[in-house]
């Protein structure tokens, strides 16, 4: 999964120091002698793994709903661990090796989806649950983390990713040990004991950095630098690793290092291998890949049809007739986009410059499509160029010289919600010192759709829609987002109203068809969706309605073409994302468009003629778990170590 709504929305659930590696399309099984093969999943996605300290049991989540249990040698295929009804995710054995911690909702009350870390005991001879779960932490969480090593303490991120904090085993009065904003789990113990690993999300750069911070108390520290991570090797006191990682995500290398800096093994870990550094064996760690493909979806607003389009391309959005489909492949070693009919047979095809990537982020006009070169920067306000293909004529040009791209991330849209404005791109793009969103023609003509005045230096604009010449704009400070609009560049500006904003909510703004209604969706884990009409001349109207959208999470909001509805992707409390459709008169309920085995992997796009959508899928069929060893040193370890 790599695109940017994908990773921000679901980066939350990976496990601290077990970054994901490139795309799972099936890619082919590593070999080597340091890699064993212990467990397959025929179905679903291995989430978190962990493997009891005595190497007899393994224990993991399948896609992130349930946990289950195998013997380590795999000799019998694994079974569900504990009973079915609940979200439980995310485990991690005791010390004893006869009791584990996960994550789950079975304490909820009232209907609520709140988590919290619950430990069940195993039996070792068995491996069967003994007893019911118990609830643990009196705090919902984020993600509960591993034990101590001595076994008498819990880590666990809180679900406002606030603080870092441990608690009793057995329950009771919490420790924090750390604070920050945007903080996320699961909290990995040192393996003295004396300190606990966790993440950070940095708004400005978008990105994780990773931190150590002492349980006796004390101000945290940054342990990633440059790319490499270090992190405990919870299977040895005296040791710790080393993580090499490409773009910041992506594990390349990961060095096993004894006290005195000596390299005491390694292992290069292959494309489409996910290691798990937060369980490990004496000489090893765990490591999963996943047999996945992409998935283009097709289906009618009034749900009376849908079909699946055959073929493994990620879906952009329609042809200007509606009556093809553009795609691309999502790689950025031999990039391509492609005009797609409906069965799934390649009409047209433009091979795109190598480091090719983002398509379609920046906008689709007509048979014409978005895309950029070339590694994101981590700089804060870079503007790089923006390509387009012509899928009719196979040209590629340069669009605009210079636009920003994140970080920090803003959303862009045209009226109906798509990242375009009729015939016209969208690109923020700098304007002396200030920031400016501009509509640029097909060919290349520019217009000044507005220059933002500068802003405070806690202030920034984070969303923005523009219809014809109007445009409304959101201006982020702090918890609160100010939404503006005006009736062209040199008007007035118009507040509209003020929205609570937490730290990792990126509102939404998106203008109806035909401009008489903006929709701004606040971005919350529970989201509000504002719906204000206009009058003629723009000017706002106090009749603000407010939607409830009945999930979770939201993104991609889109409006139907005959603004009786918008549209958004987002979840259900513990279900998997899902396409819904909001009627905006605040009287008719949401509607779910999509069924519970389809899982939209990205927002859906509306057909030109505004009665049908398509959306990728990311579908897997199936996962393997592997023991990596460490390999004997080479002499030396990796020249960009700290």
């Amino acid at each position: 999964m790599t695109r940017l709504t994908s990773i921000v929305c679901r980066l939350a659930a990976i496990v601290l120091l077990c970054p994901c590696v490139a795309d799972a399309q099936r890619a082919a099984e590593p070999t080597g002698p340091n890699f064993h093969k212990l467990v397959t999943v025929d179905s679903g996605e291995v989430g978190g793994a962990s493997i009891s300290p005595d190497g007899r049991w393994l224990v993991f989540d399948r896609d992130g709903r349930s946990i289950w249990i195998a013997p380590a040698d795999g000799h019998t295929p694994p079974v569900r661990l504990l009973s079915d009804g609940y979200v439980d995710s995310w485990p991690y054995w005791f010390p004893g090796s006869d009791r584990i911690v996960f994550t789950s909702n079975r304490a909820s009350r009232g209907g609520s989806n709140k988590r919290y870390a619950m430990t069940v005991d195993i039996d070792r001879q068995t491996g069967k649950a003994v007893g019911i779960p118990r609830q643990v932490t009196t705090d919902e969480v984020l993600m509960a983390g591993t034990p101590s090593p001595d076994g008498k303490w819990i880590a666990y991120a809180t679900a406002a990713r606030d603080a870092m904090k441990i608690v009793p085993a057995t329950g009771g009065a919490a420790k924090t040990v750390a604070q920050r904003r945007d903080m996320f789990g699961p909290g990995v113990w040192s393996a003295d004991g004396k300190s606990i690993h966790f993440n950070v999300f940095e708004q400005q750069s978008r990105s994780y950095r990773s931190y150590s911070a002492p349980v006796s108390g004390g101000p945290s520290r940054l342990t990633q630098t440059g790319g490499v991570i270090e992190a405990p090797f919870v299977a040895d006191n005296s040791a710790h690793l080393h993580v090499t990682t490409a773009e910041g995500r992506h594990v390349r290398r990961v060095e096993l290092v004894k006290s005195g800096e000596q390299l005491a093994g390694a292992i290069d870990i292959p494309d489409a291998m996910t290691v798990r550094l937060a369980s490990a064996f004496p000489n090893g760690l765990l490591a999963t890949t996943t047999d996945a493909r992409y998935q283009t979806r097709i289906l009618s607003l009034n749900g009376s049809y849908r079909r699946t389009v055959a073929g493994n391309f990620y879906a952009d959005g329609w042809t200007a007739d509606g009556s093809r489909l553009i795609v691309d492949n999502d790689d950025t070693r031999e990039p391509f986009v492609a005009i797609l009919d409906t069965l799934g047979n390649i009409v047209k095809r433009v091979q795109l410059p190598h480091g090719a990537r983002a398509m379609s982020w920046d906008g689709i006009v007509g048979d014409v499509v978005t895309f950029r070169v070339g590694p994101v920067s981590h700089t804060p306000n870079t503007a790089t160029p923006i390509f387009v293909a012509d899928l009719q004529s196979g040209a590629i040009r340069e669009l605009v010289p210079r636009a920003f791209e994140r970080p920090p991330f803003r959303n862009l849209s045209g009226a109906g919600g798509a990242t375009r404005d009729g015939n016209r791109f969208l690109a923020y793009t700098p304007n002396g010192k200030a920031i400016a969103v501009s509509a640029i023609t097909v060919d290349g003509r520019s217009a000044l759709v507005r220059t933002f005045a500068p802003l405070a230096p806690n202030e920034d604009v984070i969303a923005a829609s523009v219809a014809g010449d109007r445009v409304a704009w959101a201006v982020k400070a702090g918890d609160s987002v100010r939404i503006f609009t005006a009736r062209n560049a040199a008007s007035r500006p118009v507040p509209v109203l003020t929205v609570r904003s937490g730290p990792r909510a990126v509102p939404e703004l998106a203008w109806s068809t035909d401009g008489s209604m903006l929709a701004i969706n606040d971005g919350a884990d529970d989201p509000q969706v504002a719906i204000v009409h206009v009058d003629a001349n723009g000017n706002p109207q106090s009749d603000i309605r407010h939607l409830g959208v009945g999930i979770g999470t939201t993104w991609g909001l889109r409006w139907a073409r005959d603004g009786s509805a918008i549209i958004l992707l987002g979840s259900e409390a513990g279900g998997d994302d899902q396409v819904v459709r909001v009627p905006v008169n605040g009287k008719a309920r949401p509607t779910r468009l999509t069924t519970a085995t389809e899982t939209p992997e990205d927002a859906a796009a509306v057909s030109p003629d505004g009665t049908r959508l398509v959306y990728p899928q990311w579908v897997t069929s199936g996962s393997t778990i592997w023991r990596v060893d460490f390999l004997p040193p080479s002499g030396k370890t990796s020249a960009n170590r700290p």
